[in-house]
């Protein structure tokens, strides 16, 4: 579960400054397997930290390695987005369902959002 998450740290990505070559050590972006393992992304498309081009290659590079990545792109949102409402039921619903889809936790999600009675 990713959550605007900084997976590409390859030069002209953010964090290529601060880690520099090492950025091969760790970047998922550049690790992508058939090993890799079932992905959920949550992104909003106005991040100023990962552009949604960023997200859809990664995307592309799972799929490619036949590994189920699903991802969530947000009108309007920005970096950090998920951590309030109108975001944080939906996306913790999403993620609910995503584990659920894999056999990792059973039942309906029980979240409901502050505005539901």
């Amino acid at each position: 579960m990713l959550f605007n998450p900084v997976f590409n740290n390859g030069p002209g990505q953010y964090g290529y400054n601060r880690v520099g070559k090492r950025f091969m050590e760790f970047s998922p972006a550049h690790h992508v397997t058939k090993d890799a393992p079932p992905t959920i992304v949550f992104l909003g498309d106005s991040d100023r930290l990962i552009p949604v081009s960023v997200v859809k290659d990664f995307e592309a590079d799972m799929k490619k390695a036949g590994v189920r990545c699903d991802t969530h792109i947000y009108p309007k949102a920005e970096h950090g987005f998920f951590n309030k409402e109108p975001f944080f039921t939906p996306t913790l619903t999403e993620t609910d369902k995503f584990l659920a889809s894999l056999g990792w936790i059973k039942g309906e999600p029980t979240l409901k959002s502050p505005v539901q009675k």
